[in-house]
């Protein structure tokens, strides 16, 4: 999958946890094989979406790590 497509997905991501969907965003997370292979690939990057989704709180500061 392209780079662009991979960031698109993640901005999706970003986008339900702030809206506070963040059940969906979790499945997302481990039921897509794109965020599988960027667990797989990108440790670091993927613990980051997902501890985004185990806060309780949504803070812009967080986000821009994947800026």
């Amino acid at each position: 999958m392209h780079t662009e497509h991979i960031l698109h997905l993640q901005q999706v991501v970003l986008e339900m946890v702030e809206l506070r969907e963040v059940d969906t965003a979790r499945a997302v997370l481990r039921q897509t094989p794109v965020f599988n292979r960027m667990k797989q690939e990108e440790p670091d990057r993927f613990l980051k979406l997902e501890h985004l989704c185990g806060r309780t709180y949504f803070d812009t500061k967080y986000v821009h790590d994947f800026s």
